[in-house]
């Protein structure tokens, strides 16, 4: 298997897997021990902050989906631009579950090395979420 399907491959099941199932173990195999997340927000920018920020994100939308719209990738990177869905039953920032659901775009860059993320940046819309939840201020 060549290096850019490899990547791809364990993009797919960061997606499925991780976000989809919940199986944070899987980052284990698919993050680099120096794995660096730009985009962490109030988490640590480490593997150990991903898996807090997808056991808080799927506690508030157990659901939670991503349906992938785009995906292209290098030997190096991988970039997809996806949809995610989810139901708030759960706690999320500090709001408890309103029942509604949510659908937000997001996009994904990921730098590989030997099939490995070492770097993640990505964006999703969060006033989006916040709006369909109705938590946002108007």
């Amino acid at each position: 298997m060549d290096t850019r399907q490899k990547n791809i491959d364990a993009q797919k099941r960061w997606g499925d897997e991780v976000a989809g199932q919940g199986r944070l173990d899987v980052l284990d195999e698919i993050l680099a021990d120096d794995f660096v997340d730009h985009d962490s927000g109030d988490y640590a920018p480490t593997r150990e902050g991903l898996k807090d920020f997808f056991r808080d994100f799927r506690t508030a939308f157990p659901d939670l989906a991503l349906e992938v719209e785009e995906m292209v990738a290098t030997d190096d990177y991988v970039a997809f631009r996806y949809t995610a869905r989810g139901t708030h039953t759960g706690e999320f920032m500090g709001h408890a579950p309103t029942g509604r659901s949510i659908e937000a775009p997001a996009m994904q860059l990921g730098k590989w090395r030997d099939g490995r993320c070492t770097d993640r940046w990505g964006v999703t819309d969060q006033s989006k979420i916040l709006e369909q939840l109705g938590l946002l201020d108007a």
